[in-house]
């Protein structure tokens, strides 16, 4: 349904910003908020009214609903005895990422990124006083991601890999061989590989590194139902890791909660 729309817009190259005034007198797509403007009110009045849900209370403290659900989408793709342990929320996949910088991040601890990449995740970096480092796409190679130039970068320097697949801004999709490669080659240093797949909807599930949770114990694949979902307004993000460091990222989220409110209402 969302295909129909797009036929009326025109595409915009980021990358060529000197043609950027004539563009926008024409009609674009704009990426830059993350949201889907497609979404039809009638959708969303018509699942209200079919959803067998008691709206009027409180969900579990764990989501346990939600938890089934994810596990029902992702079935297939899932990896051996992958269950609820492995599911944790946030505040929309940007809350993930910063309750994950605020247990894995301290000062020094150095992060490699791709740039050009989502410039809110390198400030919660640089915010705990990390050492953002980056593997840049170059204009000569069509901005293409190089895995294999990707990976020589990887070193014992390095305690988190970040990488968005699709990339954000440029759109282009990581095959997920070349993700398990980073991963693999990451595992040998003990670095911890988080795949923001915000944008994850927009490529096929079967390219997703959900299927690889489970297989290596290093690694954390975020998704959101801003995008693709057009809910940013719920502020829905989960992510699968590993069970340890789901339990992690559990109880550091509940500690900075009661942090915050000590700071701010005592």
């Amino acid at each position: 349904m969302i295909d129909e729309h797009y036929k009326n817009f025109k595409v915009r190259d980021y990358m060529n910003e000197e043609s950027l005034s004539s563009y926008l007198a024409t009609n674009i797509i704009d990426c830059s908020l993350g949201t889907n403007p497609f979404i039809e009110e009638s959708m969303i009045k018509q699942y209200i009214s079919e959803a067998n849900s008691e709206i009027n209370r409180y969900p579990s403290l764990e989501y346990e609903l939600l938890k089934e659900e994810l596990l029902k989408f992702w079935k297939k793709h899932l990896y051996n005895d992958i269950n609820k342990n492995n599911i944790a929320f946030g505040a929309g996949a940007m809350g993930i990422l910063r309750n994950i910088c605020e247990f894995l991040i301290q000062e020094g601890t150095k992060v490699l990124g791709i740039a050009p990449q989502f410039p809110r995740f390198i400030s919660e970096v640089e915010l705990k006083k990390g050492i953002y480092e980056c593997y840049n796409l170059e204009m000569k190679n069509n901005y293409k991601f190089i895995a294999k130039d990707f990976i020589k970068k990887i070193n014992s320097d390095y305690s988190i890999i970040s990488i968005e697949n699709p990339n954000n801004p440029t759109g282009q999709i990581i095959d997920v061989n070349d993700i398990e490669k980073i991963v693999i080659k990451a595992k040998q240093y003990n670095i911890i590989v988080i795949i923001d797949e915000a944008y994850g909807d927009y490529m096929s599930s079967d390219n997703s590194a959900i299927k690889l949770v489970g297989k290596y114990d290093n690694i954390i694949v975020i998704r959101s139902a801003s995008k693709f979902y057009g809910l940013p307004n719920h502020r829905i993000g989960y992510m699968f890791s590993n069970k340890e460091l789901v339990k992690i990222y559990n109880e550091s989220n509940t500690i900075f909660i009661f942090r915050f409110i000590s700071k701010h209402f005592y």
